[in-house]
């Protein structure tokens, strides 16, 4: 049984009594109004209160970074005409050196150019520009613009730190001569090597790379490390 059907219950069963008690109007008015007050605050206590339930949505997943672009390498220069100034003079193998790679040079010793490729033409009998990289230029652009199966030469402007916090700056003249690069390619780039070298004044180390490993970062800068420490 419910509890106000219990006071209602107790209500008749009271105003029974009172009358046999011989209660005056106002006495069982009164006695009225008291059970009316507690059947309405039983009905307030007893009543369930609706519960609400809030379903809060999972999180959007975080998007994915997208991967790094691969660095792009610099777009190769057009060739120099067969008129165009040269620096004078031949290596042992007839080629000549052409003007513009002295003066690409110059900029990347004065840190306006992070590094220089040069190729031999042979049409033309001299070794031209065929890559400057910008000052900011990142290695993996230096090394994307050197070709899998030919051979070039290449001056890279490698910076490091010492033990005692000095900045070093040092010239690497590289000699990139591929296992897959053409017997003559080879013949030719490594009897040309001393008379470009000759015009390139301050060159600090030289590398000679015949795969992607030793043309690595790791390779180049522990090169420049043993040349610091070398007597």
């Amino acid at each position: 049984m419910s509890l106000p059907s219990v006071f209602g219950s107790l209500a008749c069963a009271l105003a029974a009594e009172a009358r046999k008690a011989n209660l005056t109007k106002d006495e069982l008015r009164v006695l009225s109004e008291v059970f009316a007050r507690e059947l309405q605050i039983s009905k307030t206590t007893t009543t369930p209160t609706p519960t609400t339930t809030t379903t809060t949505p999972a999180p959007a997943p975080a998007p994915v970074p997208a991967p790094a672009p691969a660095p792009a390498p610099t777009a190769p220069k057009p060739l120099p005409s067969a008129s165009s100034p040269t620096i004078g003079g031949k290596s042992v193998s007839g080629v000549e050196v052409d003007a513009e790679v002295v003066t690409a040079y110059q900029a990347v010793k004065r840190s306006k150019s992070r590094f220089l490729v040069m190729k031999v033409v042979e049409n033309l009998g001299r070794v031209v520009v065929e890559h400057a990289g910008d000052k900011d230029a990142q290695y993996g652009t230096f090394e994307q613009s050197l070709p899998d199966a030919d051979c070039r030469y290449a001056v890279w402007d490698h910076k490091l730190t010492n033990s005692d916090g000095c900045k070093i700056t040092r010239l690497v003249f590289v000699l990139w001569s591929p296992d897959n690069a053409p017997i003559k390619s080879k013949m030719l780039y490594a009897s040309t090597k001393d008379f470009l070298k000759q015009n390139l004044d301050g060159i600090g180390v030289e590398l000679h790379a015949t795969d992607e490993s030793e043309i690595s970062f790791e390779e180049m800068d522990e090169l420049v490390k043993g040349s610091l420490t070398r007597k």
